[in-house]
């Protein structure tokens, strides 16, 4: 599905997010992917994140305040 979202630092991310359906997860139901810099970016579709939007929305913040070597979503490398 097409997303637009403008981050709280004025960045804005456009492109295509992706939607699965996930079986006998513990507690999400679907998880939200999308390509950015070469990397599979994945979150989980679980509370507060209901959106693919807000899915973005989530990891922009999260990708603002992150420390070198932390791990907040799924990030892999594609293309090597």
């Amino acid at each position: 599905m097409p997303v637009v979202v403008v981050g709280d630092d004025g960045n804005t991310f456009e492109g295509l997010v992706d939607a699965f359906d996930l079986h006998q997860h513990p507690f999400a139901q679907r998880c939200y992917a999308w390509c950015e810099d070469e990397k599979l970016i994945t979150v989980l579709k679980h509370y507060p994140v209901r959106t693919a939007e807000e899915a973005v929305r989530s990891w922009m913040r999260t990708r603002e305040n992150e420390s070198p070597g932390s791990v907040l979503f799924a990030w892999t490398k594609l293309f090597r």
